[in-house]
């Protein structure tokens, strides 16, 4: 991993801060073990699919997706249909 973007959901489980606080460490983590991050919220269900693809175009190498089911249904469409058009 060279190059990293961590989508979550400020809004997953009803605790802000704490989740605010736990995507902060993780930046700290990967930043400190020399990976690029970017760390974006998702403001709507449909946002993770777009962030993805703009999270590609940026360069990133490695996607993580960081609370609410949501994200992840989305996430899981994009990579079927990446791997459906062998991009």
């Amino acid at each position: 991993m060279k190059k990293v973007a961590l989508l979550y959901n400020p809004l997953a489980g009803g605790r802000l801060k704490r989740r605010l606080a736990d995507v902060k460490a993780v930046v700290a983590v990967l930043r400190e073990a020399g990976v690029e991050v970017i760390a974006s919220p998702t403001r709507v269900a449909s946002d993770a699919t777009p962030q993805v693809r703009q999270a590609i175009a940026e360069g990133c190498d490695t996607v993580f997706a960081c609370g609410g089911a949501v994200s992840y249904t989305h996430l899981d469409v994009y990579k079927r249909q990446t791997l459906r058009s062998g991009s």
